[in-house]
């Protein structure tokens, strides 16, 4: 959440070109608490999971489930509606004239307000189904996307980020809760693949060009 509006900030004081050595020194600090924190330890598999092979075809029989056709269509939305805001909205807001601190205190609305959000996931599924909760903040992402470009003035700019926040808040868990809901009809080895199948497709969705 702090790191678009901390870069915003640098960029304004010493230029586009040097706030990249504030990005590799903030990205070197994480490196660098990865390495002083204790190893996971990992339990090894049972036998019958390392006989299960790579489990390619397990993970496309995880795919007639209906469940998890939710999840991966969620997980999916979720991340090209974060991708496309964040690759194109900063480079048009600066275009159209607004400064860098500005940008990015506005790009990091959109963190707070999925942080202020998430808890709520269980509120709002007492009422609606998590698939209901989730197709409702998908909309709210997408209609964040079709007015961003009309809102370039403050405060309406932050009114873009604000819905792809709600968005981004609610459908993680939600995602979370389907997956979870749906274990008692998966095997534990199966349930693992569910999480690394839905881990994948985030990754093949980031491939694509946007």
């Amino acid at each position: 959440m702090a790191a678009p509006a901390m870069i915003g900030a640098v960029a304004q004081l010493v230029g586009f070109r040097w706030a990249f050595l504030f990005l590799t020194a903030y990205a070197t600090l994480f490196a660098v608490v990865g390495l002083v924190l204790p190893p996971l330890v990992h339990s090894p598999g049972s036998s019958g999971d390392r006989a299960a092979g790579l489990g390619f075809r397990s993970a496309m029989d995880l795919l007639k489930h209906r469940p998890i056709q939710v999840v991966m269509i969620l997980s999916g939305l979720r991340l090209w509606i974060t991708w496309i805001y964040t690759a194109f909205m900063p480079v048009y807001l600066v275009d159209k004239g607004l400064a860098p601190a500005l940008v990015g205190t506005v790009l990091a609305t959109y963190g707070v307000v999925g942080a202020v959000t998430a808890p709520t996931t269980p509120f709002w599924t007492r009422y609606v189904s998590p698939a209901t909760v989730g197709t409702a903040a998908m909309l709210a992402g997408a209609a964040a996307l079709l007015i961003a470009p009309h809102l370039t003035t403050t405060p309406l700019v932050f009114l873009a980020p604000a819905l792809i926040g709600m968005s981004q808040g609610l459908s993680l868990p939600v995602i979370l809760m389907i997956v979870g809901a749906s274990a008692p009809a998966l095997p534990g080895l199966r349930r693992r693949r569910s999480s690394g199948l839905r881990s994948a497709f985030g990754l093949a969705n980031g491939s694509i060009p946007a």
